[in-house]
């Protein structure tokens, strides 16, 4: 990985549980983001009441989202699998997110959307290991026109 990660952060080792025991008594759900931003904070801290939550960062920063390092809290375990979105090598990623998947033993994974290549490795992650996926969207049918091809493909995917 080439730079330094923010004070604080550790960088992926390919454990899930940070040294700790997780508890078993809520269901165990892995969270997946490409980089954690102010708005993912508070939503996070409620879904942990509920469940066993991992989060998985794919990246510490990415071009298209400048801001700061957002803190989660420590009832939730983070995951950081890259220092840049730019370090996403196809294969380094199927490895890292695979690992991680596996180390975490997910009762369900939640991606980000269903076309992008972490998303696309979380989803036939899932198909193998026989783990449901929830895909989360924010587009609806009223966002722009559906070309027939498109849907084809997610249909195929999703």
């Amino acid at each position: 990985m080439s730079g330094h990660l923010p004070a604080g952060e550790k960088a992926w080792d390919g454990r899930m549980d940070g040294g700790r025991r997780m508890s078993r008594t809520r269901p165990r759900a892995a969270l997946m983001f490409h980089r954690l931003g102010p708005y993912h904070a508070a939503r996070l801290r409620t879904a942990a009441r509920e469940t066993e939550l991992a989060c998985i960062e794919l990246s510490a920063e990415t071009s298209d989202y400048a801001w700061c390092r957002v803190e989660i809290g420590p009832e939730i375990e983070r995951i950081t699998l890259f220092q840049n979105s730019r370090d996403q090598r196809a294969s380094v990623l199927k490895e890292r997110l695979g690992q991680t998947l596996e180390r975490c033993k997910p009762e369900v994974v939640l991606t980000p959307g269903w076309s992008d290549p972490g998303a696309l490795v979380a989803l036939q992650w899932c198909v193998r290991a026989r783990v449901p996926a929830i895909v989360m969207s924010e587009s609806t049918e009223e966002d722009e026109r559906r070309g027939f091809w498109k849907e084809r493909i997610k249909g195929g995917i999703v």
